[in-house]
């Protein structure tokens, strides 16, 4: 992600979905400006602990408490999977509102080429009798690539995507219009 996002010194970024601060800290590396955002106060206290100096705020993919245009970057890992289908349209709606102009967007999750393979490999992972990762299909709503890559296309943005295995997948977009 920091690669693909490759940071200016000085970019602002905004890290959705904090959690402890792992990725928030290479991007601080690397000299962005970081600001993290979590619904859950115990990640949020576990990235103050890490990196106490970082701004931080309670809050949502739904309703980000920030200013229109303020990242020049926004991120997020292993989050996505927490909003429904209907729901991650409205998420990258309110990212594509903090973005300054030419923003840039890059997501990591499980996600699936499109529903067929989805269907695919719940039907492989049924066969193995894998259980667990049956329930975690059935609990998790994992993105349909597909639906992400096509909404950003039709918002002005230029996407790359890579599949680091069958289900693990990044997703970068960069805003070409405004």
């Amino acid at each position: 992600m920091v690669e693909w996002i490759a940071p200016r010194a000085g970019e602002q970024g905004l890290d959705i979905g904090i959690g402890t601060g792992n990725l928030t800290e290479r991007f601080l590396a690397q000299g962005a400006l970081m600001s993290g955002l979590d619904q859950s106060q115990s990640m949020l206290n576990e990235s103050r602990r890490k990196l106490p100096n970082l701004p931080t705020r309670l809050g949502n993919w739904l309703s980000i408490p920030y200013f229109e245009r303020t990242f020049d970057f926004v991120v997020s890992s292993f989050t996505l999977h927490h909003l429904t289908e209907e729901q991650k349209p409205l998420a990258l709606e309110e990212m594509t509102r903090m973005l300054k102009p030419r923003g840039r967007i890059c997501l990591v999750d499980v996600m699936f080429e499109h529903e067929e393979a989805r269907e695919r490999y719940r039907q492989m992972k049924e066969a193995e009798g894998d259980q667990d990762v049956l329930r975690s299909l059935q609990e998790r709503m994992y993105a349909d690539k597909s639906k992400l890559l096509g909404w950003l296309r039709d918002h002005g943005y230029v996407t790359m995507h890579q599949a680091y295995a069958e289900v693990l997948h990044m997703v970068y977009a960069i805003r070409a219009s405004d």
